[in-house]
């Protein structure tokens, strides 16, 4: 192998490992988001209710209008005692599916049904086979529940007669559920739910306009949310900026960062190869001929290093992130999440290691041109960058010229302390925002349930009755506006004001708003600070320095002592509803959850809670708005080899007591801890593979441009000892001038993130710069730099002892 090869090969497999990963994990994470949104919803609008055959006919002539598929309402059927959900969709919302057929044929009447694999398994059945079914209704309580409502222990199913199918497909589907999904085509076309596609996603909102007039107020018209906010489009168009910064901002950035990079490297290597190129010249050949040349001849070397940088990329993926994914899933409950071989993300990694190929083979084919053709044949090397100077002193002679033919190194090796620097800065901010609000609370298990009309869990009694616990709480919680124009602050609050930089965060002074909190604590607890179950307690304080950390800060009070009365809203636009507080507080509740900055911290009773709830639920149906879900919490402080045991029998005990339209999570410290810590290590990995990556470019361009500055001075060097110049005093020289560089490169590497990030952190309203240097690995970053530096100077003195150490006439010769 060419020795001079070698920066190549280094580089160019790093560049495609780097870029394989996380182009890789960013590309599909995007296309997974992208599926799923078009999976849950493939349809761009969709209808909240029926509408009419007329009515499609209506929408369907409509000009951005595309497509018009039609779904049924889900429905329950039960086949040996096994219970599923049949939709109905016509032709039309079936080829909306995409990749939702796996094996078989899309149902072509009535009586024929797709099932899932997971169906087909456990039933033994094949395609062709006939199945006979129940249709019915799922009865709890004596009450009919939704058919896609989860099931419990305690429903029956109420029969209505049977249906016959033959299975003509399986589509595509990993979920775990206890009730499969099965699909087949309408059987009535009278009133069913339109579902369009558009032709213009861009016109989105004005298609939706146009329908509403169609089918009127009543019948809300629901738009493709969560897909249109993927694409960043809002009722205002489409934001290209914001689409640019969330989706391509990293590849943009990969590629000058690999460019200014490789461009360095491949100069070195077309530098070497002047005197082949100029014999081409010689002869005729065109600068565009060279540039074919040099391009084909970078990318055989190149080749292999890509494969193996992709591959090995690739197979890091695949092995620590899917047992990531996998771990995460499990302890979340999810569907389980997979890194899979997709060929999009293969063609637009291909194509980024190929941009930057191009762009960073232009530059040496320019510096190359631009030497004439003598010169290039004696390696005589005159670039603007490398141009030697003269002066009447020697010795700057010397230092000049040594400066400027290294400047490359220095370069690269600032951009690359940067780019580590601002690497652990970035970090830094994460850990940061991580510390800076824990609340340390006694507790360690958490069950939040969403009840039908918000009424109290009594299952909440039952569990703390069966379930041993050293500490516990139940508590239910409401945001909302307060009015500040009728709102006095204390003394101490008056002194020091809202700070500037968190309007729009905390407060909102254009509004005249600020953010509240109503929360409702059980009996027992409630009882501690007051003897009547109707009173509203203010927790009145608030934060004294905005920026220190919550377990940290230094509390004074926040509203006026006289202060009786607060008003607040639900929603910014909704009417104002009066709260009368009873009671102040300038402590604390026992284990209570942090108060945010500039909150109005309202406490009373469960009972009393649900009574204020229901006045602000009158303000929402004036407004014929749906009051938001709200979750019932219990806390619980339970024995630490119990807690695994206690969270899957209550989550069991859960199942078989929500209602349809209901909801519950049960979380614990446990699973808490993991989750955390496997993103921890997923984001260290990431940063350990970047770290080391901008390490070894440094690495591979050092040496190159080491190499090639003493590879172009080796006649000079040859000729001042062949004068008498003693070597040691030469290497001395030489490797002073090179300390001097690198302490400079670390200077200005220190200096312009420091600026950079300084700005930067000058941003953020609630950043503490003397708590965040406190946060700041100093150690590491300065361990980094001195490593950096040590490879720097190494590198630096062989390639000088390489040259120093050749016999004087050997060195003159060349």
């Amino acid at each position: 192998m060419n020795r001079k090869n070698i920066s190549i090969l280094i580089s160019v497999f790093i560049m495609s490992f780097v870029i394989s990963i996380l182009s890789y994990i960013l590309i599909t994470q995007n296309l997974e988001v992208y599926n799923f949104y078009k999976k849950d919803m493939p349809e761009h609008i969709t209808l909240y209710s029926k509408v009419k055959v007329n009515e499609v006919e209506k929408i369907k002539k409509l000009e951005n209008v595309k497509l018009v598929g039609l779904r049924s309402e889900p429905k329950s059927l039960r086949c040996r005692k096994k219970l599923f959900t049949i939709n109905r969709y016509d032709e039309n919302y079936f080829s909306m599916q995409k990749n939702f057929l796996k094996i078989g044929e899309l149902p072509k009447n009535k009586n024929e049904l797709l099932v899932s694999e997971k169906t087909l398994k456990n039933f033994n059945l094949v395609l062709g086979d006939e199945i006979e079914v129940e249709k019915g209704e799922r009865i709890l309580k004596n009450k009919p529940i939704e058919a896609t409502f989860s099931y419990n222990k305690n429903e029956i199913f109420k029969s209505t007669g049977s249906l016959s199918f033959k299975i003509v497909g399986v589509y595509d589907s990993k979920s775990n559920k206890n009730i499969q999904e099965v699909y087949s085509l309408i059987d009535n076309k009278l009133e069913m739910y339109p579902c369009i596609q558009v032709k213009n996603l861009l016109k989105t909102y004005e298609t939706k306009a146009e329908i509403e007039k169609i089918v009127g107020d009543k019948n809300p018209v629901l738009e493709n949310i969560n897909l249109l906010r993927f694409f960043d489009i809002t009722e205002k168009g489409f934001n290209i900026l914001g689409f640019i910064s969330s989706k391509l901002l990293v590849i943009v950035v990969l590629i000058i960062i690999f460019t200014f990079m490789m461009k360095n490297i491949f100069k070195i290597w077309g530098i070497y190869k002047i005197k082949e190129f100029s014999m081409y010249k010689s002869i005729g050949a065109t600068n565009f001929q060279i540039y074919l040349l040099l391009f084909k001849e970078i990318f055989k070397i190149s080749i292999l290093p890509i494969i193996l940088g992709e591959i090995s990329g690739l197979f890091i993926i695949l092995k620590i992130f899917n047992k990531l994914f996998s771990l995460q899933s499990k302890l979340l409950f999810m569907e389980s999440r997979s890194i899979y071989i997709n060929w999009i993300s293969i063609i637009v990694i291909n194509l980024i290691i190929f941009i930057i190929l191009f762009i960073s083979i232009t530059f040496p084919t320019k510096i190359i041109s631009k030497i004439s053709i003598l010169e290039g044949l004696k390696e005589n090397i005159q670039t603007k960058s490398m141009k030697k100077t003269k002066h009447r002193d020697l010795f700057k002679e010397l230092k000049k010229n040594n400066n400027k033919n290294i400047r490359a190194m220095f370069a690269i090796m600032i951009t690359g302390l940067c780019l580590i620097l601002l690497l652990i800065c970035v970090n830094t901010i994460d850990v940061y925002n991580g510390e800076r609000n824990i609340n340390k609370r006694n507790f360690n298990l958490l069950l939040r349930y969403s009840t039908n009309e918000n009424v109290y869990p009594k299952i909440f009694d039952d569990i703390l009755k069966e379930f041993e616990s050293e500490n516990a709480m139940i508590s239910i919680k409401k945001n909302y506006y307060v009015n500040t124009d009728k709102l006095n602050y204390s003394k101490e609050f008056n002194n020091i004001g809202y700070s500037k930089g968190f309007d729009g965060l905390f407060y909102y002074s254009e509004d005249s708003l600020v953010d509240g909190t109503l929360v409702g604590i059980d009996k027992d607890r409630f009882a501690r600070i007051s003897k009547n179950n109707s009173d509203v307690i203010l927790v009145n304080l608030v934060q004294e320095d905005p920026k220190s950390f919550y377990s940290e800060a230094s509390f004074i009070q926040y509203i006026d002592k006289n202060v009786d009365k607060v008003y607040i809203r639900a929603l910014e636009n909704l009417n104002e509803q009066e709260i009368k507080i009873d009671k102040k507080l300038t402590k604390f509740i026992d284990d209570q959850e942090s108060i945010n900055l500039y909150q109005v911290y309202l406490v009373t009773s469960i009972e009393n809670f649900q009574k204020i709830i229901k006045e602000s639920e009158k303000y929402f149906a004036k407004k014929g708005m749906e009051f938001p879900r709200m979750y019932y919490e219990l806390e619980m402080k339970v024995d630490k080899d119990m807690l695994e045991e206690y969270s899957s029998s209550i989550e069991k005990i859960m199942e078989n007591t929500v209602e349809s339209g209901e909801k519950f999570i049960v979380k614990n410290q446990i699973r808490t801890d993991r989750l955390v810590s496997i993103n921890v290590q997923g984001k260290y990995f990431i940063g350990l593979v970047i770290i080391l990556s901008v390490i070894l470019l440094n690495i591979a361009n050092s040496y190159s441009s080491a190499n090639l500055t003493f590879f172009n001075r080796s006649k000079e060097i040859g000729s001042l000892l062949s004068n008498g110049m003693y070597v040691e005093d030469l290497e001395k020289m030489f490797l002073l001038d090179n300390i001097k560089n690198i302490f400079k490169s670390i200077v200005m590497a220190i200096l312009l993130t420091s600026i950079f990030f300084g700005l930067l952190l000058k941003t953020i309203p609630y950043m503490n710069l003397k708590k965040y240097m406190s946060i700041f690995p100093l150690r590491v970053s300065f361990a980094i730099i001195c490593g950096v530096s040590l490879i720097n100077y190494i590198i630096y003195y062989v390639a000088m002892k390489k040259v120093t150490s050749k016999n004087i006439v050997e060195l003159v010769r060349e």
